[in-house]
């Protein structure tokens, strides 16, 4: 959470500008308290999200569905 926050202020950009790429549930909080949009890479500890965030099963995954 602080990281992200460091990030913001450091590089002077909007939380809209970021996209947080995890694979823990605490990945997905510290993103939401920040108000970063998170994109998940399939996890145990993220299942409870399902149907509320994207998922990957890897990191090509999150690079294709930018496109």
């Amino acid at each position: 959470e602080k990281i992200f926050k460091q990030i913001i202020k450091d590089e002077m950009i909007s939380p809209k500008e970021i996209l947080s790429v995890g694979d823990h549930i605490d990945d997905y909080f510290a993103s939401i308290k920040n108000m970063i949009d998170f994109h998940g890479i399939i996890n145990h500890s993220l299942l409870i999200l399902k149907g509320k965030v994207t998922f990957s099963k890897s990191l090509k995954g999150v690079i294709k569905s930018l496109y």
